[in-house]
């Protein structure tokens, strides 16, 4: 992704209840040319920093307290239909998947995966490219 005056970097919040999990994050993207506006723990984070910052990508885990990742994605999408969104987690079920597709999510990554897979993920979907 080629940064210049007039394409600044795109912008990304990180929501995990992992501090580990975003510790990563930040810096997969963070080295891809991103900017790491705000980090957040809960659903209910995710909600109110995507109003807050309307960034370029959100990146969700779907395991998170006071409010799943799915439902955060639901309350976004319907704010906020062109939010492009990126869904993570270590155990999807088939359900959670199909429900995170139907919803208008952009894509759904699998953890572990690599800065690389990350980077490249989010780089397509600031984009425009979509599973949709």
């Amino acid at each position: 992704m080629a940064l210049t005056a007039l394409h600044p970097a795109p912008t990304v919040v990180v929501i995990d209840d992992s501090k580990l999990g975003r510790f990563f994050a930040k810096n997969a993207l963070s080295r891809a040319g991103f900017a790491v506006v705000a980090e957040g723990t809960t659903g209910r984070e995710a909600v109110e920093l995507y109003e807050k910052h309307r960034p370029s990508l959100l990146l969700l885990d779907i395991v998170l307290p006071e409010l799943d990742g799915v439902s955060a994605a639901r309350t976004i999408l319907a704010r906020a239909p062109n939010a492009r969104l990126v869904i993570c987690t270590a155990f999807p079920s088939r359900d959670q998947v199909l429900a995170a597709r139907d919803l208008g999510v952009a894509h759904f990554l699998l953890k572990p995966m690599t800065a690389d897979k990350l980077a490249s993920v989010a780089a397509e979907v600031a984009e425009g490219t979509t599973w949709r």
